[in-house]
């Protein structure tokens, strides 16, 4: 009977454990934007995310769809649209490009951090800049998800710059 009770207990443990690291990380919801153009455009975000705004970015001569989220700062940085931010690669060794802004966006109602993901568009809170990704980036506090490119191309042209380079921004249609 003893062996009984001590494996049901075990087993409410691995249970609990279990449930207690799927909930740590699962601190996020899971949302789709549909794009102007009926693509979807899967992404995690801590408030549920309807509508995006279409963005085009030229990046060498070429010009590739994005689109920023409709939350504070993706809202906020779209206010300030046309925009040319001079990039460069961070030395941290991260799959990152980063440009400053010349002032703070808004984060209001924004998770402390986010982890990144190839494509995805970014805002570094500590410092204002705005952060293209052709790579996995852990968690971190202050890295805010503003936006996601289209394909697979733009994120190819951002990783293969190399030293500074300009970047247009502008709404698309």
């Amino acid at each position: 009977m003893k062996k009984i009770v001590g494996l049901i207990v075990f087993i409410l443990v691995i249970i609990a454990v279990v449930l207690g690291v799927f909930y740590w990380r699962e601190d996020r919801t899971h949302t789709h934007v549909i794009s102007t153009d009926n693509s979807s455009i899967s992404k995690y975000s801590q408030k549920s995310v309807k509508t995006a705004i279409p963005i085009q970015v030229t990046i060498d001569g070429h010009q590739y769809k994005a689109h920023l989220y409709e939350n504070a700062t993706g809202s906020a940085l779209a206010k300030r649209l046309p925009q040319t931010l001079s990039f460069d690669t961070f030395s941290s060794g991260f799959d990152e490009k980063i440009a400053d802004l010349p002032s703070k966006v808004s984060t209001k109602g924004m998770p402390a951090g986010a982890d990144a993901d190839a494509g995805d568009i970014g805002y570094w809170s500590p410092q204002p800049r705005v952060v293209l990704y052709y790579g996995h980036v852990d968690r971190y506090d202050g890295i805010h998800i503003i936006g996601k490119f289209d394909d697979q191309d733009a994120v190819n042209a951002i990783k293969n710059q190399h030293g500074s380079f300009k970047v247009t921004i502008h709404k698309g249609n």
